[in-house]
């Protein structure tokens, strides 16, 4: 395996590398010479790595801050720049030396303490193993990780000099910095913007600087084709990928077809960021026939599956738990500073996922064994939610899926408050998280908590039961709260004004008549919940509603 890309950089000289539309390009030269400087402000007398925490954001700052303190040797944490609470949790757990805050062309350094810290020889990067669920546990990722896993991206994706992505995702988070990091490493471009898919300026950035391929989680491309934007129209485009999340099989096929109709190849991935972050991708040409799979292994990688005695699965189509081998599994886990200095020496990653294989040696996942769901991509941990919820007062049993988070308690609490705090703590919209009282908790043998029994609960009309035939009376006042609440929350069957559902999405702002989604920083996590709320209040929408002020949209409701 050859040395991390950040080191042979030069090779591309004056070739175009960063991309700030409607301003300038930076040229590879000039992305060394900014990202040196960082380097040469870190640098101590003795030689010493650092433990550096760089703000993730989609600008020339973050991407040369990235690459100076990787090619000086430091060891790198991409932070969420919004998450304050959670980074200054993570600086207390792990004392980094230095901070890095980024903004467009500009890289604040701020010293925190200069002790020598145990670091891995091999480390070079930390990253949120769940995306932005607020948890302490770091992944730990090695060079050779990082590295190995850039070189099979680039070999099954046919990447090349010529190629250009638009950072259509946040650069903390693993899959953003997979894409910068194989646009680099193959003397690319990238088109730098922190504006979100739907705002016309990103496609305006999108049509002006040509980017070669577009890169989405789940929700990106269900906001495409709620949208009606046509990838077609764009003919420097060669492909696109998909990842971050199950998207459904009638989506994977109508991207499949309008690639296949304007010439650009559709290719949905599969990853963790424990495997830094790809671990299989779906050729294209099986897209159509197989739209819920996952693929096969990336270059380099391995899948096999097995059962609950951990013995290998060889037959076609039977369930077991999949598991990945290759050198991009990452280092181990961390929960503080002093693990950083170690390994785990990991020959297998258990991905947690149970799946298939069907005979053209294509795997489909079909469950989870763990107490993880996937939400809007990302990796959420049940068992961390009980957890927060205990520190709260608010003890609670948890479970979900793909779609929604069902959160239990035997006592009466102020539900809405507290899914707003889980709401604003995860990112997440407000509809995601859905309170239910219960007389007591489901339990097995062994005294523990029967979540098997809970999840089938959660989607009957069987919660309570007991309740209503014990407790009439204690049963309908808790039966009218709850409805009362969902009329408060966008799960509702009703709603009575604009305002009311811009309130539920937004609930730490104030919600004025000349706001719209756009102002208030809506993204794409909100995009299509509220969508969803205001065509079943508004009837049609518009397709530019989301820039539209809370009046304007009032006006078209017909009472």
């Amino acid at each position: 395996m050859s040395e991390l890309f950040v080191h042979s950089l030069e090779r591309y000289g004056e070739q175009s590398c960063l991309v700030i539309p409607d301003k300038r390009t930076i040229s590879y030269s000039g992305l060394i010479q900014e990202a040196d400087e960082i380097a040469s402000r870190l640098r101590r007398p003795d030689g010493r790595r650092l433990l550096v925490f760089v703000e993730g954001r989609n600008t020339p700052a973050s991407i040369w801050s990235y690459v100076g303190c990787l090619r000086a040797g430091h060891v790198v944490h991409l932070i969420d720049p919004d998450k304050q609470i959670e980074n200054a949790e993570l600086i207390e757990a792990y004392k980094p030396n230095i901070l890095i805050r980024c903004g467009l062309d500009d890289s604040s350094i701020e010293p925190l303490h200069d002790c020598p810290l145990a670091l891995h020889p091999d480390l070079a990067i930390l990253l949120s193993t769940s995306g932005s669920t607020g948890s302490r546990k770091l992944v730990k990722l090695s060079a050779g990780n990082i590295q190995s896993n850039t070189e099979s991206i680039i070999e099954y994706l046919h990447l090349q000099p010529e190629d250009r992505a638009i950072t259509s995702l946040k650069f903390h988070y693993s899959y953003g910095m997979s894409i910068v990091n194989t646009h680099l490493a193959v003397g690319g471009s990238l088109v730098l913007t922190e504006r979100s898919v739907q705002e016309p300026e990103f496609w305006q950035a999108f049509e002006s600087c040509a980017p070669t391929n577009f890169n989405g989680v789940p929700y990106s491309f269900q906001l495409l084709d709620k949208l009606r934007i046509d990838l077609g129209k764009f003919d420097a485009l060669r492909f696109v990928t998909q990842a971050g999340g199950r998207l459904s099989a009638d989506l994977v096929r109508k991207f499949a077809r309008r690639g296949k109709e304007h010439h650009w190849r559709f290719y949905v991935m599969y990853g963790q960021t424990e495997a830094s972050p790809r671990m299989s991708y779906l050729p294209p040409e099986f897209t159509e026939r197989y739209a819920d799979h996952i693929g096969i292994a990336v270059p380099g990688g391995h899948f096999f599956i097995l059962d609950d005695q951990k013995q290998l699965i060889e037959d076609d189509g039977r369930e077991g738990e999949l598991v990945y081998s290759g050198p991009n599994v990452m280092m181990g886990y961390a929960v503080s500073s002093e693990e950083l200095a170690t390994e785990e020496n990991l020959s297998h990653l258990y991905t947690g996922d149970l799946a298939v294989k069907n005979r053209e040696g294509l795997f489909r996942i079909t469950g989870r064994t763990a107490r993880f769901v996937k939400l809007f991509g990302m990796r959420i941990n049940l068992d961390d939610i009980e957890l927060y919820l205990n520190g709260l007062d608010a003890p609670a049993c948890v479970v979900g899926d793909d779609h929604e988070i069902v959160l239990f308690s035997e006592q009466a609490l102020p539900r809405n408050g507290i899914c707003a705090r889980l709401s604003e703590k995860y990112g997440l919209p407000l509809s995601t998280f859905r309170w239910k009282t219960i007389e007591t908790f489901p339990r097995l043998a062994n005294s523990k908590i029967d979540y098997a029994a809970l999840k089938a609960f959660a989607w009957s009309d069987d919660c309570g039961l007991s309740a209503r035939k014990t407790h009439p009376v204690r049963y309908f006042l808790k039966a009218t709260a709850a409805e009362f609440w969902s009329i408060l929350s966008d799960r509702g069957q009703s709603w009575f004004s604009v305002e009311q559902i811009f309130r539920v999405h937004f609930p730490a702002r104030a919600i004025s008549a000349d706001e719209s989604f756009i102002s208030l920083g809506g993204d794409s996590l909100l995009y299509v919940e509220m969508s969803l709320c205001l065509e079943k209040y508004l009837g049609a929408l518009p397709n530019d509603w989301h820039l539209r002020t809370v009046h304007e949209l009032q006006a078209r409701h017909v009472w």
